[in-house]
């Protein structure tokens, strides 16, 4: 298992918990508690659990990024 421990926005975590479901991923997101950084954007602290093995956690956190913030996704 790989874990990965980020501070992420909140809209994008929702997002990527969304894609998640959507997909029934095999990614376990353990949430922290909301607070505010020192330019007002909310952030949560994660850790994330995902197989390290026929897995690739980069590829779907790089497409809900590009989606969450209208980037160029050239996946149709």
């Amino acid at each position: 298992m790989m874990k990965y421990e980020l501070e992420i926005e909140t809209g994008l975590l929702q997002a990527l918990i969304g894609e998640c479901r959507a997909g029934r991923l095999p990614v376990h997101i353990q949430r922290g508690v909301p607070y505010d950084d020192a330019n007002g954007t909310m952030l949560e602290t994660v850790i994330i659990e995902c197989p390290d093995t026929d897995f690739d956690f980069n590829a779907v956190m790089s497409r809900v990024i590009n989606r969450h913030y209208n980037l160029n996704d050239t996946e149709q």
